[in-house]
């Protein structure tokens, strides 16, 4: 009689899964997860895409414009794209840095402190053609999800 080797799968809520996740990177260890959410799209898409996060303690470079990266906001967790990197002054004899991102897919912005920073995404960039036709199956869901609703 051979013992039956199945895995079971355990559904965690997302921010439950984060802090997790948090806990990991702090230990210096990098993380693959699924994409959730499609403000990054069309460069990573729901369910469909994966990112391997790289603790930011771990980085052998600064933070640059168009990393995408992990961080604290409001009380929970966002992965957006660096637009703007600023100094503000001194704080506690250290400069103040203050990153702005922007998920790809959103009009809005947020600021936060590099302190708020977890972790740098890692994943396959696409070239412009593969951008356009990720778009285009956006699109498409879209208009799916629609004709599906007014139903």
């Amino acid at each position: 009689m051979g013992s039956s080797n199945r895995h079971q799968t355990k559904l965690v809520e997302n921010e439950q899964a984060l802090a997790i996740i948090e806990e990991i990177l702090k230990e210096g260890n990098s993380v693959k997860i699924a994409v959730r959410g499609n403000s990054m799209a069309p460069a990573l898409i729901d369910g469909k895409d994966s990112v391997t996060l790289e603790p930011v303690a771990m980085q052998k470079r600064d933070l640059s414009v168009g990393d995408v990266i992990l961080f604290r906001y409001k009380g929970t967790f966002l992965m957006h794209r660096i637009v703007a990197i600023n100094s503000r002054g001194k704080a506690s004899g250290a400069e103040k840095i203050m990153i702005t991102t922007k998920g790809d897919a959103l009009a809005t912005s947020e600021t936060i402190s590099s302190e708020d920073v977890l972790a740098v995404a890692r994943f396959k960039r696409h070239n412009r053609i593969e951008l356009l036709l990720r778009r285009i199956e956006m699109s498409r869901y879209v208009r799916f999800l629609q004709n599906v609703l007014k139903k």
